[in-house]
Formats: C-alpha cells, sequence, structure tokens
C-alpha cells in the first residue's frame, strides 16, 4: 500500500494491515479470480468446440472439410508474387506460377 495513502489510516485500519489480514484477503481475491478466468476460457472452448461438432453434423455430414495446404515456397514469395496471381482463372497457372517463382527465385518482375 502507499505510503500517503496508509498515513491516512486510523490505527485500527493499520492494525489490520500489519496483522496480515489484508495480504490474506487479497489472496484469496486473486485466487477466485484466477478460477473464474480458467473456468470461463474452459466453457469458452467448450462452446467452439460444440458450434464446430455442430457444423460438422449438421452441414458437412461428418465429412472433413477441404483445405488447401499451403506450401511452404509461399513463405519464400513476397506480397507482389501473390498481387500478380490473384487475377488468374486457372488454378494450374497460379500454381504453376507460385512454384517456380519460389523455387527459381523469381523476382515479382520476372
Amino acid at each position: 500500500m502507499r505510503q500517503e495513502t496508509r498515513m491516512k489510516l486510523s490505527k485500527s485500519q493499520k492494525d489490520i494491515i500489519d496483522s496480515g489480514l489484508f495480504n490474506d484477503i487479497r489472496k484469496i481475491i486473486e485466487q477466485a479470480r484466477m478460477r473464474v478466468a480458467v473456468a470461463a476460457n474452459s466453457e469458452t472452448a467448450l462452446l467452439y468446440w460444440h458450434i464446430g461438432e455442430r457444423i460438422n453434423r449438421d452441414m458437412l455430414n461428418h465429412q472433413r472439410a477441404d483445405y488447401k495446404i499451403v506450401s511452404p515456397v509461399a513463405t519464400q514469395l513476397s506480397w507482389s508474387h501473390f498481387t500478380e496471381v490473384l487475377p488468374l482463372k486457372d488454378g494450374l497457372q497460379r500454381e504453376f506460377y507460385l512454384t517456380m517463382a519460389g523455387f527459381e527465385g523469381w523476382s515479382n518482375n520476372t
């Protein structure tokens, strides 16, 4: 507790603080807050799991969704490379350009 605030306290209030009661109550409050945070995080995770399970059951009929796995080559390319291929309608053309740009070290001017 700050010294300025402590000086304004009565003797009985100072005795309570010095007896450790204040620190014990502070610890009880901190522990309760921690339990609340853990419970909230647990419930949030469970909520999202139930939402995902419901989407999987009702919309995907228990089939895995199609995900395009991002190639490690993508980490070697700049944003400019991606803006060059976004207008391309053919997925094969996009994949070819991105693969070659990554493996051959093409600049976005190539």
